[in-house]
């Protein structure tokens, strides 16, 4: 091979590499919200684990909303959408009832929602 030879050869491999990069970058780009969505999920299963539902935490509804009942800090946190009752495995069927006044009494805490931002 010649000296040009060469050189043309290495141009085409750049040009390969270089748009590889690309498309690997892109790809993990596009993996970053999916990533952070999982590590909240994880993050509220550790919150709110299955064996301690009636120990320290409970699911309350009222007027059709459904919140996480925070026994521990005595806070209601709004379940932001079915898919995250979904994603963090809570049974619909094991949402608790309250009052107005039982459920005014519980302080307001953040919302929990799992789904991925747009």
């Amino acid at each position: 091979m010649t000296l040009s030879q060469w050189h043309e050869f290495s141009q085409i491999v750049y040009n390969i590499l270089v748009g590889l990069s690309a498309l690997a970058t892109a790809g993990a780009y596009a993996l970053i919200p999916e990533v952070k969505r999982l590590r909240k999920i994880r993050s509220f299963r550790r919150q709110y684990p299955p064996q301690s539902f009636g120990k320290t935490w409970e699911l309350i509804g009222r007027r059709g909303i459904i919140y996480v009942h925070d026994l521990q800090l005595k806070l209601k946190r709004h379940v932001a959408n079915p898919a995250t009752m979904t994603d963090l495995g809570f049974d619909w069927n094991s949402v608790k009832g309250l009052s107005d006044a039982e459920f005014e009494r519980i302080g307001l805490g953040s919302p929990i929602d799992t789904e991925k931002k747009r």
